[in-house]
């Protein structure tokens, strides 16, 4: 019954998350676009569901635990204990991996799979999807599964080079994601992906109540990549000099991993099938 509830009550979290999150700025899904190689993306369907593990299966059950317990008493500082036990060993810290204390540098790959929340998973787990499946038929799975791995390291690192006495524990896929936004927009950059905006919906509804015009309120929106490159990363580039300028992290997220990550996304190019890339190069349709 317990674990009834659980899983109803992350649905209805995702569904009002979704919402709300869709109000503001478009979420993709996919770029419509039919796969060329294979038809399914194995790859990015098992990170997804490794993250989604990792995070239901260990991360929540102790959070359901602090948030259960009473305040003050011994389950409540046992859930504290445990939750910072976990967050300090597997999530990845400059000092940490300098020092080589906890699991030392496997944390910046076991931080790429741990959440904060279930916001943050399903922010990631989106953009992982509308960006990795097209990624994933243009390398083939094994090379796409590299290249993810490879841009959530590199996020990493930017962080450690950058910030090397930050103690914040540094969690999720972020960096990875963000680091597949960047290799997207070099082999797609005309691309138009499929997004979900209630926001923008309900303003050309209520702009066509007022012109007496058309009252569109189609929630699928295509967004221009790099429409979508400029909304989310023109932020974290603002976000990432502030976190330089004050040594810590911003509203407790990573802005600098985001950044190293989208950098290290040009590695596509080396990673892509041989016939894409000869079409990449010769300017031919993709």
């Amino acid at each position: 019954m317990f674990f009834m509830f659980i899983v109803f009550f992350l649905v209805v979290y995702a569904l009002v998350w979704f919402a709300i999150s869709s109000l503001v700025a478009p979420i993709p899904l996919n770029d419509g676009e039919k796969m060329r190689y294979a038809s399914f993306p194995k790859a990015t369907t098992f990170i997804i569901v490794v993250n989604v593990l990792v995070f239901v299966g260990w991360q929540f059950p102790m959070m359901v635990t602090y948030v259960l317990a009473d305040e003050g008493s011994v389950e409540e500082a046992q859930a504290v204990q445990a939750l910072d036990h976990m967050v300090y060993t597997f999530g990845s810290t400059a000092v940490a991996v300098r020092e080589g204390t906890g699991i030392g540098a496997f944390s910046t790959v076991t931080g790429m799979f741990m959440h904060g929340s279930f916001s943050h998973l399903l922010a990631n787990m989106f953009f992982l999807w509308a960006f990795g499946r097209r990624l994933e038929d243009a390398c083939g799975s094994w090379r796409f599964l590299l290249l993810y791995l490879f841009t959530g390291f590199c996020g990493k690192t930017a962080t450690y080079l950058l910030l090397s006495d930050i103690y914040t524990p540094s969690i999720g896929a972020s960096g990875a994601t963000s680091g597949l936004m960047g290799a997207y927009l070099i082999i797609f950059p005309r691309r138009r992906l499929q997004c979900i905006w209630l926001g923008g919906a309900l303003l050309r509804g209520f702009w066509g109540v007022l012109t007496g015009g058309r009252r569109d309120v189609r929630r699928l929106v295509a967004v221009p990549a790099l429409v979508l490159f400029f909304l989310y990363m023109a932020s974290d580039l603002v976000s990432a000099l502030q976190t330089f300028e004050t040594g810590r992290l911003e509203s407790n997220i990573n802005y600098v991993a985001h950044a190293g990550g989208f950098l290290s996304g040009a590695i596509v190019l080396f990673m892509v099938r041989k016939d894409l890339l000869m079409r990449y190069l010769t300017m031919r349709k993709l």
